[in-house]
């Protein structure tokens, strides 16, 4: 992710400028086009896991929709 604005999503569920997201749902993401249907396919996910590197650490991100 390159620029994470202040109010948006992303920063709302913790995403930050810098992090490298690598899955989302047990799904690979290789690049932009996967992200952007990777996403409209989450629209209705009652529960999103995200793989990302962060400041060069592997971790995961598990948010449950309500």
């Amino acid at each position: 992710l390159l620029s994470v604005r202040a109010k948006s999503f992303y920063k709302l569920i913790g995403l930050q400028s810098g992090d490298i997201i690598h899955r989302m749902n047990s799904v690979e993401i290789d690049g932009p086009e996967d992200a952007l249907q990777i996403l409209a396919d989450l629209r209705h996910a009652k529960a999103i896991s995200v793989d990302l590197t962060r400041n060069g650490k592997r971790e995961t991100f598990e948010y449950s929709i309500q």
